[in-house]
């Protein structure tokens, strides 16, 4: 039982990081059904195939282990769709991640090409008003 709480609590931790909206989800859910009970008795060894007080038949015996079957089989498609879900949720923060890393980088680089182009601008400037300067200095 310790697993099941267990797997409680990192489900929770995992709610209380999640910090959207569940995805909506393409894939139909696992429909539920309800659980029939079968009691088992033990296998007599001197009945053979019957078992002790007459209680069961074999197809008792197979259709409980394929109730437990299918029990197994609805678990383990939920926590499938849990993990697929819970990788799509990590797969969009890693898009989201790199999107805003990508603005980031795009900003710098206009930053640093409004700088030089500032810079160049400046220069020709003071270029221009020397050269004009030099051509004044020579008109006189």
């Amino acid at each position: 039982m310790p697993k099941v709480g267990e797997e409680e609590q990192e489900e929770e931790e995992e709610k209380a990081e999640s910090f959207a909206a569940p995805l909506p989800r393409s894939w139909p859910s696992v429909p539920k059904r309800p659980r029939t009970a079968v009691a088992l008795l033990p296998l007599s060894s001197s009945s053979g195939h019957q078992h002790g007080d007459g209680g069961g038949t074999p197809c008792t015996e197979v259709a409980a282990a394929l109730d437990r079957l299918a029990g197994t089989y609805e678990r383990v498609e939920v926590a499938k769709q849990k993990e697929a879900t819970r990788l799509e949720e990590r797969r969009l923060e890693a898009m989201r991640d790199l999107e805003i890393e990508r603005m980031r980088i795009l900003v710098d680089v206009a930053i640093s090409a409004s700088a030089v182009a500032d810079t160049a601008t400046a220069a020709s400037s003071s270029w221009l008003a020397a050269m004009q300067d030099e051509r004044l200095d020579c008109l006189n």
